[in-house]
Order: structure tokens, then C-alpha cells, then sequence
């Protein structure tokens, strides 16, 4: 059995998750998981702004940042805004879901004592380079299993799924 991260109980825990409709659906049983699992945890989760609408208001998303991602030249907009919104925040544990470049940049300028990411394997856009911790590499799975395994990573049960 894989070697487990013990973070204790984190005060903050920031989720990069930014696109997709279907993938923020697959983050939700990981939101409740951790809520379940931390219940005074303080969850942030960095999002584009189209799946905010389908997530805005969960009951155990403490708070959005979102994300407006610009293409060609106005791209360093996006980050400039977010270290912006950011500041000097700190968290305690951050979860980049993604594998894509435009997370790891996002994940760079986060402050964050744990940073944890995909397998080199399965990070593309050389994402891993941007995490201090990753989760073991494993065979491709549907994206929620895949999601999952942080969970348990973190000695979390996804069980019951919600």
C-alpha cells in the first residue's frame, strides 16, 4: 500500500479546478469527502467562470475564486488578476486536479505549505514541476477514480460517494 501524506487538519484547503462541466461535477464527491472527513476546513476553489454556474453556492465550497482566463496576449491578464485577488494568502493544502499548464501556472502563484498534483506520468505540460507533493502513479482510470486517489492519498475514504 502507497505511502499516505499526513497533513493533519488543515485550516485552509485550496482545490484548482478550473474548466470543464463535467470534471467540476467530479470534484464535488471529492469536496464533500474532504468536508466529511474536516468538517472545520476551510475550502477555496479556483474555477473558470462557466462551471461556476453549475457549482456556485455547494453548501461545502466555503468560497470561489474564479478564473477569467484571457487567450494570446492578454493570458498574463488572467494571472495578474488572480495573484491580485490572492494576495498574501496562505493555505494550508492545495489540490491541483488538473494536468494542464494552465493550472500549474496557477499552482506556482498560489502560497501553499503542501501542493499536491498528478504523477509525473499523468501530469502533462510538465504540471508536476509546479507541485512539493504528488500522488502515486497509477493506471489510467475514469477521472473520478483518478480524483479519488487523492482523497485516499490524503487517508481520506471517498465513501460514501456524494
Amino acid at each position: 500500500m502507497p505511502e499516505r501524506l499526513d497533513v493533519g487538519v488543515p485550516r485552509e484547503v485550496a482545490i484548482v479546478m478550473l474548466s470543464a462541466l463535467g470534471d467540476a461535477v467530479h470534484v464535488l464527491p471529492v469536496v464533500n469527502a474532504l468536508k466529511r472527513a474536516w468538517p472545520d476546513t476551510r475550502i477555496t476553489w479556483v474555477i473558470q467562470p462557466v462551471p461556476h454556474q453549475l457549482v456556485q453556492g455547494h453548501e461545502n465550497v466555503d468560497e470561489f475564486i474564479l478564473f477569467r482566463r484571457r487567450r494570446g496576449a492578454q493570458a498574463w491578464r488572467s494571472y495578474s488578476e488572480l495573484s491580485r485577488t490572492l494576495g498574501d494568502r496562505r493555505f494550508d493544502l492545495l489540490i491541483n486536479l488538473q494536468v494542464y499548464l494552465k493550472a500549474g501556472l496557477i499552482t506556482a502563484l498560489m502560497k501553499a505549505d503542501v501542493k499536491l498534483g498528478f504523477d509525473r506520468r499523468r501530469a502533462r505540460d510538465m504540471n508536476w514541476l509546479f507541485t512539493t507533493h504528488r500522488i502515486p502513479a497509477g493506471p489510467t482510470r475514469h477521472v473520478q477514480d483518478q480524483y479519488f486517489e487523492f482523497l485516499e492519498h490524503l487517508g481520506i475514504d471517498p465513501e460514501p460517494v456524494e
